[in-house]
């Protein structure tokens, strides 16, 4: 559906930049979010001390999605793509060295997932 929105935007407007698209896809999530969470009866003060970690995880999910948007400027979109959907491999990888957490059987299928292309 994002895609579909991103396709609009740029048929109507051709100097769409990389922060137009992040600010239309955060307003969607948004909007998805709530109505997910709304639907669910979900009680949102239940995360006593974790606002700081919320915030600093929708910062730094900001921020990856536009450098993986920005980079699509300065190299290929097959090397972007590339290296975006290389992320679960080096998350595995980097939580396994530096929080010692395991590898389960899981991590090493989507592993083998990843590179097969899926």
């Amino acid at each position: 559906m994002l895609s579909f929105l991103a396709k609009i935007l740029f048929k109507v407007n051709q100097d769409i930049t990389s922060w137009d698209l992040v600010f239309v896809r955060g307003i969607v999530s948004i909007i998805f979010v709530y109505f997910n969470v709304a639907s669910k009866n979900v009680n949102l003060t239940n995360f006593k001390g974790q606002g700081l970690v919320l915030a600093i995880g929708v910062i730094l999910g900001f921020l990856c999605y536009w450098f993986g948007l920005l980079s699509y400027q300065y190299i290929s979109v097959t090397k972007a793509t590339l290296i975006i959907y290389t992320n679960p491999i080096i998350v595995i990888v980097l939580a396994f060295l530096f929080l010692k957490e395991n590898i389960t059987r899981y991590d090493l299928i989507s592993v083998v997932l990843v590179i097969c292309g899926c």
